[in-house]
């Protein structure tokens, strides 16, 4: 699959309508309107649209798609793109991204404030050096 650069406006677009369609895009990445402002983030998408990637500094976040089996293409690219590092709740993409080559750095408790619960842990990833 390619992935083009595109706007934060266009990217945002996409990221939203994949979480409004999908439950675990929904649950695993931040809103789309919760995104803050970066003038170094890149922001890229599949030529449909279905899957895209947000890169700022080397942190890989916002990772989504709508197309079953693209996810390791997905960080592949962003990997070539500059991928550097990334965080996700602790759970299937554990052993997702450690086969990607990003070790694990730490770990901490995501706690709920709010509903008064704990939530997956977050795991720090951090791309394998070759």
């Amino acid at each position: 699959m390619i992935y083009l650069q595109v706007s934060e406006r266009l990217f945002k677009q996409h990221l939203c309508e994949a979480q409004q369609s999908n439950d675990n895009i929904a649950n695993a990445t931040t809103p789309a309107h919760q995104l803050l402002d970066s003038y170094t983030a890149q922001f890229y998408l599949s030529k449909g649209g279905l899957s895209g990637y947000r890169l700022d500094k080397g942190e890989l976040t916002a990772v989504f798609s709508l197309v079953k089996k693209e996810g390791k293409d997905l960080v592949r690219d962003a990997i070539k793109n500059g991928a550097t590092h990334l965080d996700h709740f602790q759970g299937y993409l554990s052993k997702f991204y450690s086969e990607l080559g990003f070790d694990l750095v730490r770990t901490e408790k995501h706690y709920n404030w709010a509903n008064d619960n704990t939530l997956p842990d977050v795991l720090f990833r951090k791309l394998r050096e070759v």
